[in-house]
């Protein structure tokens, strides 16, 4: 379920860092799915103190949905990344894109699937 999908990638992230050598990786990872202001679902602190932004997204194609508030979020933080989560009957698969430049056309194609409709004149 996509709920369990941070769950996964805050384990990926404590494994990471403890690869790295991080004593108490559990303590250097925050779930922050709740504060959808931010743009990003986990935060963690690298060794050296720099911060890895998070946005986990679940696909089982080659695509995924992402919102306007991420998209601007990808763009004013050079620490954002993307962990794209696909799981099958058999295993997880986890894609990372480090400071995606979403709009770049040679990489990425951002297709609006939504719109919102306001009414002109009320009356």
């Amino acid at each position: 379920p996509k709920e369990a999908e941070p769950h996964l990638m805050r384990e990926f992230e404590e494994r990471r860092l403890k690869k790295l050598g991080v004593e108490d990786p559990v303590a250097m990872v925050k779930d922050v799915s709740d504060q959808y202001h931010l743009g990003y679902d986990i935060q963690t602190t690298n060794p050296d103190g720099s911060v890895r932004r998070i946005e986990v997204k679940s696909s089982n194609s080659n695509r995924f949905i992402i919102s306007r508030n991420e998209v601007a979020k990808s763009k004013i933080h050079d620490d954002y990344w993307i962990y794209v989560v696909t799981v099958t009957d058999k295993k997880v698969r986890v894609k990372t894109i480090e400071n995606p430049n979403l709009l770049d056309d040679n990489q990425f194609s951002l297709e609006p699937l939504n719109f919102e409709v306001k009414f002109r004149n009320e009356g």
